[in-house]
């Protein structure tokens, strides 16, 4: 079976992927277990990207809770790329799928409520107006959480929050962005978002949780597609630490520019930053090595003629900004919200 793939997200510590079949069904490839990333990563090492047609072998259908699309992958075959969409293929069949009209005609229903009427966890919504984006940092994991509406409907969960956005691919822009700006929180509006990404037009996917929490099921934004589509490489090891290195590499999107700078100082910054990048990506790499190596001799320190390594497990009792911005009301958070305009400078190397 063909299956364009829609959706790459983060769940837990592993993964999870949705699209349409040849029929425009929804559908979502699963296991009898969470996917990690070995089970989207290809023979080539590539990993099963958004816009991009596959051949998938698959079994029963396999629903849990709201999630009726849930299909078994056959694990005895293997999932081939058959092609990728073109800009003019990806908008057409966002257009077919994209679900508006439901928004619009029940303007009173929060979308995970509109979602478990209709008895299904996946739906596309664009084009969307993008009202804007929260980029964090929390205890060494990006987040996001993406504010936006359809027709003047805004798109909140049963709290009348923003949706949590899970896509790896924006997630890795998150991350880059927020490294670039040295900020563990950062809120863009979405015209800022929209240079930033050098794109137009966004399709939202939302879906729904597999598992119950707080007694309920909710929505998350597990794809943000754009047209154009845009450029965002991707590094594995840092979204997912623990499951080794898996680099999808991508043409990064390209800047704009104006004026005129000093050529020899932007070549050494150029050469600078581009060294920084991969002395940081190696140590990363490194590290996740050492730890698993450590962990699997059951070693906690380790003393070398440079250096003492140390390995260890311990708890973090913290107060994530995202649970209190879900559980503290508005008036408050309006009270003790501090904001501080800063100027930074953002850089993307072009090769």
């Amino acid at each position: 079976m063909e299956a364009t793939i829609l959706a790459v997200s983060r769940r837990d510590n592993g993964v999870c992927i949705a699209g349409v079949d040849e029929n425009l069904n929804w559908l979502r490839p699963v296991k009898a277990r969470i996917l990690v990333l070995a089970d989207i990563m290809l023979n080539d090492n590539m990993c099963i990207s958004p816009s991009c047609v596959y051949d998938f072998s698959t079994g029963k259908a396999d629903p849990s809770g709201y999630q009726k699309e849930n299909y078994i992958i056959d694990e005895n075959t293997r999932i081939t790329h058959v092609k990728s969409l073109m800009d003019a293929e990806r908008e057409r069949l966002f257009s077919i799928l994209s679900e508006n009209s439901m928004i619009a005609s029940n303007p009173g229903l929060d979308i995970c409520t509109l979602l478990k009427v209709k008895n299904r966890s996946l739906i596309m919504l664009g084009p969307v107006a993008l009202d804007s984006v929260e980029l964090r940092n929390e205890d060494e994991e990006v987040k996001a959480r993406v504010d936006f509406s359809v027709g003047g409907v805004s798109i909140k969960n049963q709290n009348g929050r923003s949706l949590p956005c899970t896509d790896l691919r924006f997630l890795a822009f998150a991350k880059d962005f927020l490294e670039q700006m040295n900020a563990p929180y950062l809120r863009l509006n979405g015209a800022h978002v929209k240079r930033l990404l050098n794109t137009e037009r966004f399709f939202i996917v939302v879906g729904l949780t597999a598992e119950l929490w707080k007694g309920d099921y909710w929505p998350m934004a597990v794809a943000i597609n754009t047209v154009p589509e845009y450029e965002q490489s991707i590094d594995y090891a840092a979204l997912f630490p623990m499951q080794g290195a898996a680099t999808k590499h991508v043409p990064e999107f390209q800047g704009q520019s104006a004026g005129t700078l000093d050529p020899e100082l932007m070549d050494e910054y150029y050469e600078t930053k581009a060294a920084l990048g991969r002395l940081q990506k190696r140590e990363n790499e490194l590290k996740e090595i050492i730890k698993k190596e450590m962990v699997k001799k059951g070693i906690s320190q380790y003393d070398s003629e440079r250096m003492v390594v140390f390995c260890r497990k311990f708890e973090r009792v913290w107060y994530p900004k995202e649970r209190i911005e879900e559980f503290v009301p508005e008036d408050i958070l309006g009270k003790i919200r501090a904001v501080k305009e800063i100027l930074q400078l953002f850089t993307r190397l072009k090769r």
